[in-house]
């Protein structure tokens, strides 16, 4: 699998969202990176590819959502410790470029 630098980040929020919320869905990768749904599927699709059986699609919900199977632990991270960090760093990153983005 032939990855670039940011969709490789992006599977790391997917990992992390599995291993510290326990699911997510398509639109949360869709409005978190301003992608189509379309791309976030196919990084769903990476995601799945490089660690089988991390998640489970669940179609009872209106919108389905994927979530943590029983199996999943951390496959793209060392550990869950360093998991909690990157989504801590993502999320203020992510904060500090929305609100710069308001201020323009």
């Amino acid at each position: 699998m032939n990855l670039n630098k940011t969709d490789l980040e992006r599977l790391h929020y997917i990992e992390g969202l599995l291993l510290l919320k326990g699911e997510f869905g398509r639109p949360d990768l869709a409005e978190r990176y301003g992608i189509s749904r379309e791309k976030a599927t196919l990084l769903i699709k990476s995601y799945e590819e490089c660690c089988p059986g991390q998640m489970i699609l669940d179609k009872k919900p209106k919108k389905p959502i994927y979530v943590s199977s029983k199996t999943c632990k951390p496959c793209l991270f060392e550990s869950l410790e360093e998991a909690k960090k990157y989504i801590k760093a993502d999320t203020i990153i992510h904060d500090i470029a929305h609100k710069n983005s308001h201020m323009k």
